[in-house]
Parts: structure tokens; C-alpha cells; sequence
């Protein structure tokens, strides 16, 4: 990455699908793609172009807590050493709330002098390759108490307008189950609960359901494409 220059950065980033940007020695966003511009603004603000990590915290750390903070540490610690930063997982809420999880690399970008004078960062989003009992692990750990949890995770899924009341988090667990493992015996043994504590729990779900619960296991199938 040495010298490299700024019209191929500004390539890389824009030819991205995934969330892509540049900042300078301040923190400041000089370049930022739209997908990265789609994890953090809203309220009429279309680019994080022009401003910092702490900007976006004014905002943001109700959804990210520590993220801010994380990443200057890590940047800092990328201006000191020159060395390309790498994380295969890095999860966080957007600022719509619903779990991002990507894998990320940050590359010093070097003047004439061999002096950092901008940070690349391109990332991947691998959400959809998360196994979904992970996921709604994430999201009861990010979200501010577990109904909320629930909520963004059907949101998530897409199937939270098929419920007329919010299920459990067990019956959530017994839902995804039935993702993977369509029979009661099945799910029960992969839970390790007896089949009649499963039956139980998928007749309260389907209570809670506008709609066929075979109907709602298969839109989950469709929104959720992590390798089973």
C-alpha cells in the first residue's frame, strides 16, 4: 500500500458492494461508499463524508456502546505500527438497530516519506452467513432488553408483522429450531428437551401467528441463507 494513489483508493471504494471508506490523519471520512454511508446515516444526513467516528457516536453509541472508542484505538494503534489491521467477525447494530456482523481490514496508506497519511478500510458483510441461534445471541446481548431483542430479530427475518403477540426467547429458540430441523423429535434432540416440552411450545407459537407457521419457518428459510 505504499503511495499508493488516491484515484485507485477512490476506486477501490466506490467499485465496492460492501461498506468501504477513507479517512485522514484527524478521523475525518474522506471518502465513504454508499454502502458504508447505509450502516450509519439517516435523518436526512446521506454521507458520514466530512465527519468523524465521534460525530456519528453523538448518535450511535445508544445502538454501538464502545464501537467508537474501539476503532481509534485500533486506528491509533494502525498509524503507529504501520501494520494492516484484520478481524473476520466484528458485529454491531446500524443505525436502523438490526445486527450487522463483517469482517473487516484497515490498510495504512503511505505519503513519499513512508508517514501514514490516511487509513483504507473495506469490509464484508457476512450477516447472512450467521447461524440464526448466534445471531439472536447478538441480538439480545446488543439490544437494550430482550423484548427488543425479539422484535429486531423478526424484523430481521422479516416475519414480525406475522405474529399478533411477541413470542418468547424460548419459543424464538424452538422457531429457529424448526428452521433447521423440521420434526418436534428432531428439534428436541438438538435441544435437548423432551418432544413433548417442543410440541407444546410450537402450539403456543402458532397461537401468536397470523398466518401458517410452516409458511413463516419457510420465509425465514428464504431471508436466512447462512450453510446449514
Amino acid at each position: 500500500m505504499n503511495q499508493i494513489s488516491n484515484k485507485l483508493v477512490e476506486q477501490l471504494i466506490y467499485s465496492s458492494d460492501h461498506p468501504a471508506h477513507l479517512k485522514d490523519m484527524s478521523g475525518k471520512y474522506l471518502i465513504s461508499n454508499a454502502a458504508n454511508n447505509d450502516l450509519f446515516v439517516g435523518n436526512g444526513v446521506s454521507s458520514v463524508i466530512g465527519h468523524t467516528i465521534w460525530d456519528l457516536n453523538a448518535y450511535m453509541e445508544p445502538l454501538w456502546g464502545s464501537m467508537a472508542r474501539d476503532i481509534e484505538k485500533i486506528e491509533s494503534n494502525l498509524k503507529a505500527t504501520q501494520q494492516v489491521y484484520s478481524k473476520n467477525q466484528y458485529p454491531f447494530l446500524n443505525v436502523h438497530g438490526f445486527i450487522v456482523v463483517q469482517s473487516v481490514k484497515k490498510y495504512p496508506i503511505l505519503n513519499a516519506n513512508n508517514v501514514v497519511k490516511s487509513i483504507l478500510s473495506i469490509g464484508e458483510i457476512i450477516t447472512q452467513q450467521i447461524d440464526l441461534f448466534e445471531l439472536f445471541k447478538l441480538y439480545l446481548q446488543f439490544c437494550s432488553n430482550k423484548p427488543s431483542g425479539i422484535q429486531k430479530l423478526l424484523e430481521h427475518l422479516s416475519i414480525f408483522n406475522d405474529f399478533y403477540e411477541l413470542p418468547t426467547a424460548r419459543e424464538i429458540s424452538i422457531l429457529i429450531a424448526k428452521k433447521y430441523y423440521y420434526h418436534p423429535k428432531l428439534i428436541a434432540s438438538n435441544l435437548a428437551i423432551e418432544t413433548k416440552t417442543v410440541e407444546s411450545h410450537l402450539y403456543k407459537i402458532k397461537l401468536k401467528l397470523k398466518r401458517d407457521l410452516n409458511s413463516v419457518v419457510l420465509a425465514m428459510r428464504l431471508s436466512s441463507k447462512e450453510q446449514i
